[in-house]
This record gives C-alpha cells, structure tokens and sequence, in this order.
C-alpha cells in the first residue's frame, strides 16, 4: 500500500506533465502566430473576399478608420488562426 508521501509524488507528477504540456502548447501558438502574421495579409482577404466581390458596390480595399485599426486587425487575425491551428495540439 502506498503511504501518504507516494501519493503526493504520484499527484504533483500530474501537475509536471500539465505543466510541460502548457509549455509546449504556448511555445507552438507563438510559433504559429509569428508564421500566421506573417500571412495576415492573405487571410484578411480570404476571410473578407465575399465583402470585396459584392455586386452591388465595388469595394477594392479594406478601410481602416483609427491609426492602430490595421495593425491589430493584423494581430487579430495572425492570434485567432494560430489558436484555430493549434487547438490539435492543446486538446491532445
């Protein structure tokens, strides 16, 4: 039988690999966010290509209405679609 001190072995080893898991996962969303930034461009005008082909109006940019509005809708879309990709890795 396992006395109490095994037992507190047993758990916080729990808490090591929760750890190193968090770790990893936060490492791989970095990672993926600074590639995922660096193709922030490609994904705006993916997710926005309905709004650009519309045939009622001809919109040829996206128009941004405060001077910090284009680099966090940058950062928002690299952020959201790294979280998006590496969700296989936080629910594994």
């Amino acid at each position: 039988m396992l006395n109490f001190k095994d037992k507190n072995i047993l758990f916080l080893n729990h808490f090591y690999e929760l750890k190193y898991r968090i770790y990893y996962y936060i490492i791989s969303n970095i990672i993926t966010t600074l590639v995922a930034y660096e193709y922030s461009t490609e994904l705006i005008y993916l997710f926005a290509r309905p709004l650009l082909i519309n045939k009622t109006h001809e919109i040829n940019q996206l128009i941004y209405t405060n001077i910090t509005e284009a680099f966090f809708t940058f950062l928002n879309i690299s952020l959201f679609s790294s979280i998006f990709l590496t969700i296989p890795i936080l629910l594994y």
